[in-house]
């Protein structure tokens, strides 16, 4: 079984939350927010005595940073959002958290107005820099006469932007990234190895035919969104090289630590 993710809380090492946990979720996706959600026994020993914990915000409090890793790699950066409580007739009580990125400002309210003169690079690392965030910007094109950010959030209005370039829009724990799909060296991912299952669709589009799957991951390899992988093993018609367009990581205590990637690739139809 995959080990436990470590946790640290306001820049401290937390092994209560580790020890406690029960499950994990955290959803990533291109042009979307990052979530995390967690569940905790809530019953702990403080010398002789057994009590509740992880109910008092002494430790999970609303606004403070959260960082979870695994294998050396951090698989979420950002800050508690929600705390729950959960109290069922025959089970023991647990708590519950639920964070967000570091990028709820890019969603704090819609906003209208015009960019003049200004190319799409120019505008994404504006608004980046007007929250305090780092930007990785690589959209080609000129300065454009006028573009009008209308009734909508600085997220949408990026959103909005990425389509018209079609470039992927990846809200990264470092920085805010436009830039051309680039796969690059794919991740190969082998069925009964690192690929333990694979579900799949393919329809024709014209000449192509377009194939969407969702893959199941042994622990929490290396992939990132918008990121090549090799899926090899599930047949002719469906393996091959995808892009990773959403990753979900779950823990739970009975099968620990997994990936569920979202992918998709065209291929020419004979």
């Amino acid at each position: 079984m995959q080990p436990t993710p470590s946790w640290r809380v306001a820049g401290a090492a937390a092994p209560q939350l580790a020890a406690g946990l029960l499950e994990l979720e955290i959803r990533r996706a291109i042009g979307q927010r990052t979530t995390c959600r967690a569940r905790f026994g809530a019953l702990g020993s403080a010398g002789d005595t057994v009590g509740l914990q992880l109910l008092d915000r002494q430790l999970l409090e609303f606004g403070r940073s959260i960082e979870i890793a695994a294998a050396g790699r951090t698989l979420f950066a950002g800050s508690v959002a929600m705390l729950e409580a959960e109290f069922r007739d025959g089970v023991a009580p647990a708590a519950g958290m639920r964070a967000e990125d570091r990028y709820g400002a890019l969603v704090a309210q819609p906003r209208r107005r015009v960019f003049e003169a200004m190319s799409d690079a120019a505008i994404a690392a504006r608004i980046a820099a007007e929250h305090g965030l780092a930007a990785r910007i690589d959209i080609p094109g000129r300065a454009l006469p006028r573009v009008v950010q209308q009734d909508q959030t600085d997220l949408e209005f990026l959103r909005a932007r990425a389509a018209v370039n079609r470039v992927d829009l990846l809200l990264g724990d470092d920085a805010l990234v436009m830039r051309r799909r680039r796969p690059g060296r794919p991740v190969t991912l082998a069925l009964g190895a690192e690929l333990r299952g694979y579900t799949g669709t393919a329809s024709p589009t014209g000449s192509s035919a377009a194939i969407a799957g969702r893959a199941v991951l042994a622990g929490a390899p290396a992939i990132e969104l918008g990121g090549g992988v090799e899926l090899r093993g599930i047949g002719a018609a469906f393996e091959g090289g995808h892009v990773a367009t959403a990753i979900v990581l779950r823990f739970d205590l009975a099968g620990g630590l997994q990936t569920e990637l979202a992918c998709e690739r065209a291929t020419l139809l004979p």
